[in-house]
This record gives structure tokens, sequence and C-alpha cells, in this order.
């Protein structure tokens, strides 16, 4: 999934140049341009990755249950021939066919780089149907996700499908926590929501700019994305639906915020540290325009994230002395609150969207 909502959409590939998307995903070129023209948030991008795509969201079944019936005949319409032919192997959409199968794959060989055949899918689907050729016990479904998408375009599909299921499912869990709260304290709750997917988009945004001379700058974005949501679910859970809260001190908090002032300092210093230093070699002075803007544009997907994440922290505070009104006089909420949030901001800065798990 893939950006930058004003231009920011990060989510599975830069659109920003196909798309009146304010976001970096990449559209393909056989991708048809979905009416995204402002998108809210970070699920509402990610469906407007997905639209890009001829057949794919009723196949993936990304607004409900998969349709394959209406996702093969759409394959077929336009000759994407790689999913005729998994359609096939898998009885997806009509009954299992491995001739029609092979006819399909061997359409998309002939086809080749223009609809970006790949020999080694190609081989799992030759194996697939000539394993179930021989045995029909051996008929187990291919999963395009897990045995077909190699290509970086592909992952990004796979996780964009993901990212919808998963965004669905915090916004289940918000409404849920939602409805047990007071109607005094539900504006709270909602304007943290906000404050949060506006967020969520200027880091995923951050994180799309420290990997912008890298293949898989979408995807890191797309983790970034992944990765915040998760926090602030636990944060929610934790401290508005079951009210653990933990205190803390006014001096707690400081250090708090001084160790998040100096994770900020070294993660600009340390994602901008390869331009800066091709800026000061005379043998790269070509790519100087380019690599000064690289350090420019992530100071300043940084600033705008930090100042999107004030807002959170601040909103998340006033929630809190809404929440805890009634234990006031045993510790303060909104800064308990604040040094929670802090907490999860040093780890959001310190996490590596490409690194090891």
């Amino acid at each position: 999934m893939l950006f930058n909502p004003r231009i920011r959409f990060v989510a599975l590939a830069a659109l920003v140049s196909t798309i009146a998307l304010r976001t970096p995903l990449a559209a393909a070129a056989d991708a048809i341009k979905p009416s995204c023209s402002d998108p809210r948030d970070y699920g509402e991008l990610v469906h407007c990755f997905l639209e890009q795509f001829r057949c794919l969201p009723d196949y993936f079944g990304v607004d409900g249950k998969p349709d394959y019936a209406k996702a093969l005949k759409c394959f077929e319409a336009h000759k994407s021939w790689r999913f005729v032919a998994l359609a096939y192997v898998n009885g997806e959409g009509a009954p299992r066919d491995l001739k029609k199968a092979a006819a399909a794959l061997k359409a998309w060989q002939q086809q080749g780089l223009n609809a970006a055949f790949n020999e080694q899918e190609a081989a799992t689907l030759k194996k697939a149907i000539s394993r179930c050729g021989r045995r029909r016990q051996s008929c187990a479904r291919v999963d395009f996700c897990r045995k077909l998408a190699l290509s970086t375009r592909d992952m990004e599909i796979c996780g964009a499908v993901e990212q919808v299921a998963e965004e669905a499912a915090m916004s289940r869990a918000i409404a849920e926590t939602r409805s047990k709260l007071s109607r005094a304290d539900r504006p709270g709750l909602d304007r943290a929501v906000a404050d949060f997917k506006a967020y969520q988009l200027d880091d995923m945004q951050r994180q799309y700019q420290g990997f912008i001379d890298a293949s898989l700058r979408d995807i890191a974005g797309a983790a970034q994305a992944a990765f915040v949501r998760e926090d602030f679910l636990k944060l929610v859970a934790n401290t508005v639906r079951a009210r653990n809260l933990a205190p803390a001190t006014a001096s707690s908090y400081d250090r708090l915020r001084a160790r998040l002032s100096r994770e900020l300092a070294g993660n600009l210093s340390d994602r901008t540290e390869a331009w800066r230093e091709a800026l000061r070699d005379p043998r790269a002075k070509e790519w100087w325009a380019r690599d000064r803007a690289y350090v420019e544009e992530y100071r300043k997907a940084a600033r705008e994230s930090q100042l999107q994440w004030i807002k959170l922290r601040d909103s998340c505070a006033r929630l809190a002395s809404s929440l805890y009104r009634g234990r006031a006089r045993e510790f303060d909420p909104a800064l308990s609150m604040k040094a929670a949030i802090t907490r999860l901001r040093i780890a959001e800065i310190r996490y590596d969207p490409l690194g090891p798990p």
C-alpha cells in the first residue's frame, strides 16, 4: 500500500505524477485513475491506490468479500493473463480448468516484458498446474501474495490489501471504545482520533522522504503508518478503555521531553548524513541540487510530523483530563498522558521500517 496528504500519500507507490493525490504512491502503466483528489485519511489513501488497478479490488475483496467471478471476467477482458491463470488454477470465479490456466500462462509469456512477465512467478504457476494435473488432491490454492508477489509493485499491492483491513479494524475498535464513553468525553476522543490520522499521514511522509532514494521508499512509509497505528490503538485501549494511565511526575516528563529532543536531532542527522556527505564531495557535484533537495524535504517532513504530533499529544492530554477528572487529586492526568504518548513518539522516531523485524 503508499504518501502525502497535502501532497501526502505514502502507502505503496508514488501516485503523485499520475493522479491528483497529495501522496507519493506510484501508479502502474495499466492503472486507472480513481477520483481521489482529497482523501481524508490513510484508509482512503490506500483505497485510492488499489482502485488504480483494474479487477484487483474485486479479486481481493477490498470492500467486502471477493467477487471472483467478476474479477475473472475483468482479468480476461483486460488480458491480465497471470491472474487469469491464477484464477483457473485455483478455481476462483469458474471451475478449476488447468488447460485454460496453461493457455493463459502461455499468453502471458508471449506478452513478455510489456506485461511484466516474470519467469519465477510463471514457474510457480506451472508447478501448480503440473502438480494439480497429476493428483487432484494436490490442488492447493496458490495465494498471490504469498507465492507470486515478487516485484516491488506487487508487494505494495499486497501490503495495501492488508492495510485496508487493518484500518477498518482500527475504525471498529475506536467506535467500540467511543460507544462506552460518556457524551461529554466522546468529542475529546473524536478530536484525538482526527489528530492521530493527520499525524499518521505526516509521519508516513517523513519515512517516505527518509528513504526517497531507495526503491522501497513507499513500503517504508506504509510500514511507519502501520507502526504508529498499532501504538495509538494500544494507547487508546490502555488509557481510554481500560483507564490504566500510569501517573507521571513533572521531572519524569521533563526527562522524556529531553530524550525526545535528542532522538529528533539524531534522526535528522542520521537520515540526511549520506546526502550531506555527498554535498561535500566535488566529484558528486552534478547531484548536489538533488541531494540538497532531499535534505530540505526530509527536514520539512520531519518538522511537519513533529508539529502534528504535538497537536495529537495535546488533544490526548485534554481527553485524559476529562476521563480522569475524578482522580485529578491523585495525579496530573494531562501530564501523565503526555508522558505516555512521548514514550511512543520516541519509539516511532527510532523505528526503522526497512530494518530487521
